[in-house]
């Protein structure tokens, strides 16, 4: 029999209609980074009690798990889903052009988060992954790639399924470092090498007594948000608020292509409140400079 390609593996997903019910088949498909992976598993209990014999006796099937990472460049096309996930749903308003939108989401007040199914089709069959949100979601932007996207899944339970008609006439181009601007405090930062950012929800699976598959995927904790970011050193101003407890807004805007008129899609990510956590002297590309540790507040 042939062997299958990992070069041949298709992904694609759709919003649950009915929150945690699998769909039938994708609306969106999207292009993963080699490594992206949903896993259904076993998790086999040990029996380690004492019969004096020294050998593994055999094992008990315990809990099924679903969860996974998905890697990619960011695309303004499909982050949206992957916050919808997070933050609930957006409220949606016009712009000045008809056909561009601004879609704002907030903090979110419920622990059960809209699920989406994930569709993966690896050749030798495809797979849907049913009652799937995002654990944690994380971005990072160097000078030498893409704005990189990484987001550990949770979900329910594995069933075979149908890929559809992948179409990827809707991506986006991904975006870079040279899309982004990092803003503190309203000023944008010229001496910004890197930067990266986290929301970990807290989102884990809920289970009920008599099955091995979780009966839902709730956050009902607090958010939490950090990052951290390379500066080089141009001036103490940020050191000696470091220094001083005080604290800024941090606002990351990267912009894309115009998508109608004057509007260009962009995602735009504000932490009304950053506490300095490090901001230590050191050094970068040889220069001095600061690997700034820092954290979101309410």
């Amino acid at each position: 029999m042939a062997p299958f390609s990992l070069e041949a593996a298709r992904w694609g997903y759709k919003k649950e209609a009915t929150r945690l019910t699998a769909e039938t088949t994708p609306t969106s498909w999207f292009g993963v980074d080699p490594g992206s992976e949903i896993n259904h598993r076993l998790v086999l209990l040990e029996d380690k009690g004492l019969r004096g014999v020294k050998a593994a006796f055999p094992s008990k099937a315990g809990m099924l798990l679903t969860d996974g990472k998905i890697a990619m460049p960011l695309r303004t096309a499909f982050i949206g889903a992957f916050l919808q996930m997070i933050f609930g749903n957006a409220s949606t308003a016009a712009t000045a052009e008809t056909t561009a939108y601004k879609h704002t989401f907030v903090l979110p007040t419920s622990t059960q988060p809209p699920t989406y199914t994930f569709f993966v089709d690896r050749s030798l069959g495809v797979k849907k992954y049913n009652g799937c949100a995002v654990k944690k979601l994380s971005m990072k932007s160097g000078a030498d790639g893409f704005i990189q996207v990484d987001a550990d899944i949770l979900g329910l339970t594995e069933a075979a399924g149908s890929i559809g008609t992948p179409s990827y006439a809707a991506e986006t181009i991904p975006l870079t470092y040279a899309h982004g601007v990092v803003k503190l405090g309203g000023t944008a930062l010229t001496n910004i090498k890197d930067w990266a950012l986290s929301i970990d929800t807290g989102l884990f699976a809920k289970r009920n007594p008599g099955s091995q598959v979780a009966q839902d995927v709730i956050a009902p904790g607090q958010m939490k948000i950090e990052g951290n970011m390379t500066l080089y050193f141009e001036a103490e101003t940020e050191r000696a608020e470091f220094i001083a407890g005080t604290k800024n807004a941090l606002v990351f805007l990267i912009t894309g292509a115009i998508i109608g008129g004057a509007v260009a899609e962009a995602l735009e990510i504000t932490l009304p409140v950053v506490a300095y956590k490090a901001f230590p002297y050191g050094e970068a590309d040889g220069l001095l400079a600061a690997q700034v540790v820092f954290s979101a507040e309410y």
